[in-house]
């Protein structure tokens, strides 16, 4: 940009750069390319800068639009040490890539948000979304042992009940019917939390549904009839 100031050149940029953004919100793949190359600009412009890692994250936002989550973790992974929030990027990262089929790329985004941020509340969905992710594979020993990882999450259980249902399929899915141990363990679990309401109902009658395909059939008779009574405050089975 030939006769602005510097300083007036790299606002510039930096505008073009979140006007591209926007626009690939709104237009998707087929605004990808131009946020590259604004992107590009910034970091040519100011290599070191917190605009440079804004851009690396724009760039992650853009292959991930195009389906390329491997390089969108590269860029992200780039971007942490200039930018603060990432912790969230790599969780939606993650999401993303694991609803796009992505599996080993979603695990990857997890397992970087948990490596590089230990504390961060987003640590028990990060262990979630890889236990589902392996779990998508196959892959249920690992699923299983992620899920595990939230033992001790009592306030996560609480926003996310249906996780509990989810671990306890998984176990279903390793083992059939001798997992009943362990599915009648998860539930009792849920059923401490003493949930109420239209979320817990639909939790109660997957674990009904579960309990009867692993042949628990007493118990699995025991929530269909709580749910069917009206009772929205889970209780443990006999």
């Amino acid at each position: 940009m030939p006769g602005f100031p510097s300083d007036l050149r790299l606002d510039i940029l930096v505008v073009v750069m979140d006007a591209c953004r926007l626009r690939l919100l709104s237009d998707g793949v087929s605004a990808a390319q131009d946020l590259r190359r604004a992107c590009s600009a910034v970091i040519d412009a100011m290599p070191q800068s917190p605009a440079a890692a804004e851009a690396l994250r724009n760039l992650s936002l853009a292959s991930q639009t195009v389906g390329d989550f491997s390089g969108a973790l590269d860029y992200l992974a780039a971007a942490c040490p200039g930018l603060g929030g990432t912790d969230r990027s790599f969780l939606n990262l993650g999401t993303a890539a694991s609803a796009a089929g992505k599996q080993e790329e979603a695990v990857r985004a997890f397992a970087e948000l948990v490596r590089r941020y230990p504390l961060s509340a987003l640590v028990p969905d990060a262990w979630a979304g890889a236990a589902r992710s392996w779990s998508a594979q196959g892959r249920y020993d690992e699923a299983g042992k992620a899920f595990a990882r939230l033992s001790d999450s009592q306030e996560y259980f609480l926003k996310a009940p249906d996780v509990l249902l989810e671990w306890a399929r998984n176990g279903y899915r390793a083992e059939g019917v001798r997992a009943s141990g362990q599915i009648a363990e998860i539930y009792r679990r849920f059923s401490s939390l003493e949930l109420q309401g239209e979320q817990a109902d639909e939790v109660l009658l997957g674990f009904g549904d579960l309990m009867s395909e692993a042949g628990m059939d007493r118990e699995a008779q025991t929530v269909w009839h709580r749910v069917s009574q009206g009772s929205r405050v889970c209780a443990g089975t006999a």
